[in-house]
């Protein structure tokens, strides 16, 4: 038996050596002098350049910066002649502004694809690209993932003609309203996780075309106040006709959805976020 417990205390401290052994660090400065030879042939080659192929490089970089300006003139071309006659307000008259409308539809299939957002008091830039995300400034955006509760916040529009309706007493009764003036600010405000879900029983299409993109790409849903898609929209809406939409967090938008009036026929807004209705 002692032979028996002198071998395990020996093999005992064996493992421990090992371990030590293992865990040792060796430190050797000077093996950052070895090859230090090559340093000096790096440092020989930058202070002595070859300029044999400086004709080509230049050539390479004049194509680049081509490629660079064409690509731009030609967006701006675009962009700028669609984007001026499909404003209501600036087109000649409502064939131009309903061709320019269809055409801008025909090349996106009448969904949101980019969008951008300028709040001037806070100086925020709220920006989002179907597929690359929703961003405020630098930082990317994510809405919130908690359901409604008795401090959350909501943003409806006002006034409300004819009566404050049920449904918005119901969710003045429940939660906490909160009002910036603007339906595009308060959509990228769900973006970014300040507000829980807004409604808009009137809201036009350059109210929520450059905010779509935002709140989608966080991860937003946006519906009519029915729980239908809102895109590509109708002629009629396209045109000038209201809208009744209903947006938010996937939570807080279902909890909503429920709240909002029977008599409507409402049924779930679809769980569509991101690429899946914008594309």
């Amino acid at each position: 038996m002692r032979g028996c417990s002198r071998s395990s205390a020996r093999s005992r401290s064996r493992c421990r050596s090992r371990r030590s052994t293992n865990r040792r660090i060796e430190l050797r400065p000077l093996e950052l002098l070895h090859d230090a030879g090559n340093i000096g042939v790096f440092l020989r080659g930058y202070l002595h350049p070859s300029f044999a192929h400086l004709g080509e490089y230049a050539w390479q970089c004049v194509i680049t910066v081509c490629i660079a300006l064409w690509g731009t003139l030609l967006a701006a071309g675009i962009a700028v002649p669609l984007g001026l006659l499909g404003a209501r307000n600036l087109a000649p008259h409502p064939v131009v502004y309903f061709a320019a409308r269809r055409l801008m539809d025909l090349l996106r299939d009448g969904l949101p694809f980019a969008g951008a957002v300028y709040d001037p008091i806070a100086r925020w830039l709220f920006t989002g690209c179907a597929g690359r995300g929703a961003w405020l400034n630098d930082r990317p955006l994510r809405v919130r993932s908690e359901p409604l509760a008795g401090d959350s916040l909501f943003a409806i529009r006002t006034p409300c003609e004819g009566g404050v309706p049920e449904y918005v007493e119901r969710w003045l009764r429940h939660y906490r309203v909160r009002r910036f003036g603007s339906t595009a600010l308060h959509l990228c405000y769900v973006a970014l996780g300040g507000l829980d879900f807004v409604h808009d029983h009137r809201a036009s299409l350059w109210d929520l075309a450059g905010a779509a993109p935002v709140v989608l790409e966080a991860g937003g849903v946006l519906t009519t106040d029915e729980g239908a898609a809102v895109f590509p929209v109708s002629a009629a809406q396209a045109a000038g006709a209201p809208i009744a939409l209903l947006a938010g967090q996937p939570a807080s938008h279902a909890d909503a959805v429920t709240g909002y009036p029977q008599q409507h026929n409402v049924q779930r807004a679809p769980d569509v976020v991101g690429p899946l209705v914008v594309r």
